[in-house]
C-alpha cells in the first residue's frame, strides 16, 4: 500500500523521524552529537506532518504535529547559536498551537515549551520585556496545566522553572524586588 495515501503510516512515519531526530542530536537528551542528522529527520517529520496537515486541515491532531516538529527544529537552531531563527520558529509553532485553542494536554505542554523558548530567545536578543511577557505567559500555562493534571510529571518542574525565569526577565528589566521574590518562589 502506498504510505503518502495511508494516515496511520504516515503517523507512524512521523513519529519514528521524531524518535530517530531525538537520537542522532537533540540537544535536551541524550543523543550521537549528529545535528546534520537531527536536522534532516525533524525535516522529514516536518515534511509528514504539513502534508498530513494539508491533507486533513481540520484536524488539530495534524496541526499539533507539525507544531511538534517545528519546536524539534528550534531546538537544533538555538544549539547553533541562531537565536533569531529560534524566536522565528518558536512564533509559527504558537501560532498554530493558539489556534487550536484546546484544552488537550499534549497541546497545553507544547504551547508551554514554545512560550518558554520565546522568553528565552527574546532575552537572548536583548527584548527583556517581551521575555517578561512571554515567562508570564509560560508560568500561567504551567500552573493551569499542573492544576488540571496535578500528577503530570513534566507540569511540576515546568512551574518550579517558570518562577526563576520570571525572576531574571523581571530583574533584566530594572523591576528589582519583583524578580528577587520570583527567583526565590522557583527555589
Amino acid at each position: 500500500k502506498d504510505a503518502a495515501g495511508d494516515v496511520s503510516v504516515q503517523l507512524e512515519l512521523f513519529e519514528g523521524y521524531l524518535k530517530v531526530g531525538d537520537r542522532q542530536g537533540n540537544p535536551n537528551v541524550a543523543d550521537l552529537g549528529n545535528l546534520a542528522g537531527a536536522k534532516e529527520s525533524y525535516s522529514k517529520a516536518l515534511r509528514a506532518a504539513e502534508d498530513l496537515r494539508a491533507r486533513n486541515p481540520k484536524d488539530a491532531r495534524f496541526q499539533h504535529n507539525v507544531a511538534r516538529a517545528d519546536i524539534k527544529l528550534v531546538a537544533l537552531s538555538e544549539f547553533s547559536g541562531n537565536p533569531a531563527e529560534a524566536l522565528k520558529n518558536y512564533r509559527q509553532a504558537l501560532g498554530i498551537l493558539e489556534s487550536l485553542g484546546s484544552a488537550d494536554r499534549g497541546v497545553q505542554r507544547s504551547l508551554l515549551i514554545a512560550s518558554d523558548g520565546i522568553g528565552t530567545e527574546q532575552g537572548q536578543l536583548g527584548d527583556t520585556s517581551g521575555a517578561l511577557n512571554s515567562f508570564q505567559s509560560s508560568l500561567q500555562i504551567a500552573k493551569e496545566l499542573y492544576a488540571v493534571h496535578p500528577n503530570d510529571s513534566p507540569a511540576h518542574p515546568r512551574v518550579a522553572v517558570s518562577y526563576p525565569q520570571l525572576g531574571r526577565a523581571v530583574a533584566d528589566y530594572r523591576a528589582g524586588p519583583e524578580g528577587v521574590e520570583s527567583e526565590k518562589r522557583g527555589r
